[in-house]
């Protein structure tokens, strides 16, 4: 049988336990009760305010956790009913281990702005998530290869704007040579036309090269065009030799 100490507030709002040195105060018109193991579960205390109906404060339950109750009157906004707001688990040294929350106590309103904030979680074998860089069969830059004539090589690499994403270039003539790049949509007119970049190979009787690359490219607003040429100057038509130079170009 259950163990009660009940007390309803009539001329005494207070009340001390001997040895075990127990205040309870309440205010005036309230109640408080205490049972002590009920159904054989722990400890149930409960209250009311001046007159209402009792509420169940605090109690534990079949497995040792304390759980917390409220009346609808003393919930946010959108809960009709009394609910249990969350359970604490209790460690073996009576310690509080966690709170297991309740989703189907939060109120409408409130159970609707979590779902929009909640992360979406990624499995570890999401094939949308790329681990590795791998070629594929489009997308990237397109080849241009140009061996050189005895000219200066005026050439029109695409006629619309677009962008070179690398350039590899060699030469076996003893005498450095330029590769020069123009914002244009046909060929340059070389010792005219101004060059946007104009690029050294290394002299070398047994070959030579250099490279230019950069990974989000060179953009060029009108036009890819092309030459080579003998001395540096944006005005030199110097023609080079035949089967001398060799240019592979990356472009889109």
């Amino acid at each position: 049988m259950a163990r009660k100490v009940q007390i309803n507030d009539g001329s005494n709002n207070a009340v001390g336990v001997t040895g075990n040195a127990l205040d309870i105060n309440i205010k005036s018109g309230a109640t408080l009760e205490v049972n002590l193991d009920p159904d054989n579960d722990g400890v149930e205390i409960y209250g009311s305010d001046d007159g209402g109906t009792t509420q169940r404060v605090i109690k534990t339950d079949a497995q040792g956790e304390l759980q917390v109750d409220i009346l609808a009157s003393a919930l946010p906004t959108g809960a009709a009913t009394e609910t249990t707001l969350g359970t604490r688990a209790l460690e073996a040294g009576g310690n509080l281990a966690a709170i297991k929350a309740k989703t189907d106590n939060i109120p409408a309103v409130g159970q609707a702005a979590m779902a929009a904030s909640t992360p979406v979680a990624i499995a570890n074998n999401q094939s949308a998530v790329p681990t590795t860089v791998a070629a594929t069969t489009s997308g990237g830059y397109t080849p241009f290869k140009l061996i050189s004539a005895a000219s200066t090589n005026a050439t029109s690499i695409k006629a619309s704007a677009g962008q070179v994403g690398f350039l590899y270039a060699t030469n076996v003539n003893a005498a450095p040579m330029f590769v020069k790049l123009y914002n244009k949509a046909s060929a340059p007119t070389v010792g005219t036309d101004t060059p946007v970049l104009t690029l050294l190979i290394p002299g070398n009787a047994t070959g030579s090269g250099g490279t230019f690359s950069l990974s989000t490219g060179v953009a060029f607003s009108t036009g890819i065009g092309l030459a080579i040429t003998g001395v540096v100057t944006d005005a030199d038509a110097t023609a080079v030799a035949a089967n001398e130079i060799v240019v592979n170009l990356g472009y889109k």
